[in-house]
């Protein structure tokens, strides 16, 4: 016989799917209240509304006492207790946090019946604001918008926090030899 916490109740009736699939699904398409209890947590109040964090590792919980706390599934403990708030300002708050975390930082466009033949033109951003389109040997600037219209053959992000090209190129140190500095080749 194994004995489980109060937590590890919560997180085996996650997975053994005790908590129907719709229920999970609701975030922020309808609040998810319930009149009785779903499940308790021995030594706490019952949880009366809950939510997964778009991370799937804390569950955002409010009991019966009307105290909200933020649940870390993987260890089974509070990382926070916020007290008595708002539920869904909470749950607003914690989303927000966790939204965007990668950004798009190059579109590859392909035109050609197959993929070993045709035409290949890339797209590349060097600065939040600052688009390339590179066609052979000619390199232009464009429009964020003409870049998102494209039929993108392969997208490429970044992870969020990651310096950006132009970062790099500023600072390298400019060559002293310009024969050097040209690395085109000549054509």
């Amino acid at each position: 016989m194994m004995i489980v916490s109060g937590l590890q109740q919560l997180i085996l009736h996650f997975i053994d799917g005790l908590l129907k699939e719709e229920i999970l699904r609701r975030s922020f398409k309808e609040d998810t209240v319930y009149k009785e209890p779903i499940f308790s947590i021995p030594g706490t109040p019952a949880v009366v509304q809950h939510e997964i964090l778009n991370n799937r590792r804390h569950v955002l919980t409010k009991d019966a006492a009307g105290l909200v706390k933020l649940w870390e599934i993987t260890r089974g403990v509070v990382v926070e207790d916020y007290g008595q708030v708002s539920f869904n300002e909470k749950k607003q708050q914690l989303f927000e946090m966790e939204e965007l975390r990668y950004q798009l930082f190059a579109v590859a466009k392909h035109s050609g019946f197959r993929p070993t033949s045709g035409h290949y033109v890339c797209y590349i951003r060097s600065s939040p604001n600052m688009w390339h389109k590179m066609n052979d040997s000619r390199v232009t600037c464009v429009e964020e918008e003409a870049v998102l219209s494209q039929e993108a053959y392969i997208l490429l992000y970044a992870k969020q926090g990651i310096p950006w090209f132009s970062t790099a190129i500023e600072v390298q140190k400019p060559c002293a030899d310009p024969r050097i500095s040209d690395s085109s080749p000549n054509s």
